[in-house]
């Protein structure tokens, strides 16, 4: 799709239908609808290759939409997916990184068809995950129809993702010992 606009205020909540401005759906549409307690972006399906792409996002430091990827390295999606999608490809741009490519994205599994739901998708593990986030792009993975809505987009901070050097199996424990039972990846 062409470039995102800018806008002056956001409302990822959805409360009014100026909230959607600057959203832009590749291959489907976006409109107004019911959220879990008030308003929802709803992103309609039409066909292989859609995605819905946020505005480009400059809101000022200190604002709840201001992100600097490299301490708010999530985006938090409380959404409902009406689709075949078990999971979403979530882009982000930058202004070191001022295009969507695999690179900068993370796949995260969904419930299709499902209820209300929490998604977190965490940036983290992801080279050029710094900076301020100046958009953001979802991918349904495998789906063509349906609709995904919105109720609420924030920007969090979450625990960085890294390798483990192994797994835990078991744990028991009784009075005076605590038994911890893994195995180590292997090097």
């Amino acid at each position: 799709p062409t470039a995102a606009p800018e806008v002056a205020d956001l409302d990822l909540e959805f409360t009014a239908e100026g909230s959607l401005a600057g959203f832009v759906a590749s291959r489907g549409s976006v409109a107004l609808g019911q959220g879990a307690r008030d308003g929802a972006l709803v992103y309609t399906l039409n066909g292989a290759g859609t995605a819905l792409q946020s505005p480009t996002i400059t809101a000022p430091v200190g604002d709840a939409y201001c992100a600097r990827l490299d301490i708010k390295n999530t985006i938090f999606f409380r959404l409902k997916n009406d689709t075949d999608a078990t999971q979403l490809r979530v882009y982000f741009k930058t202004p070191a990184v001022n295009r969507y490519t695999a690179e900068h994205s993370v796949l995260v599994d969904v419930t299709p068809h499902g209820d209300w739901q929490t998604v977190y998708a965490n940036f983290s593990a992801c080279p050029d995950a710094v900076g301020y986030l100046r958009g953001f792009k979802v991918e349904p993975v495998g789906a063509t129809d349906g609709t995904i809505s919105f109720d609420a987009i924030s920007f969090e901070r979450e625990k960085a993702i890294y390798d483990y050097a192994g797994e835990m199996i078991s744990c028991l424990a009784d009075t005076e010992t605590v038994t911890v039972k893994g195995k180590l990846d292997a090097a």
